[in-house]
Order: C-alpha cells, then structure tokens, then sequence
C-alpha cells in the first residue's frame, strides 16, 4: 500500500496546484487556506465533484493554529 505525502494548501486559490500535485505525485490535502471567496467557492465545487480532497478551508493566514498541524502534514 503507497503512502501519499500530506500537505496543508497555503493560498490555495481555485486549487490548481493542488490538483496538479495530486495528479502527479498522489499528495494528498489536510486543510486549504483562502481568503478569497469566490476562490474558496471553487474549492468547495471541486470538492463536491470529487476532484479535489476533502478538507476544511481556513479564510485568514494569520489566525490559523498552525501549531495545531504541523504533526498533520509531511
């Protein structure tokens, strides 16, 4: 069984990175970070449709516990 590598999206925009990621070396989500909210829109979309995983959506860097994370994320 492969272990996919975990990352936490900062300034996701509408997750194309993330996608690409995805696609190519199997990375997985944790959590996705967007202030924008039309951007934060289209995650949510992509996450319905299954295209992109599942996680939750921070809209403010500088309040986010990353602390909280770190032991999440590779």
């Amino acid at each position: 069984m492969a272990v996919h590598p975990k990352h936490l999206s900062i300034c996701s925009g509408i997750g194309s990175i993330d996608l690409g990621l995805q696609a190519a070396l199997g990375v997985k989500s944790v959590g996705y970070i967007e202030r924008d909210a039309f951007a934060a829109a289209v995650l949510v979309a992509r996450m319905e449709e299954q295209a992109m995983d599942v996680a939750p959506i921070w809209d403010d860097l500088e309040s986010f516990e990353s602390a909280t994370w770190s032991e999440c994320v590779d």
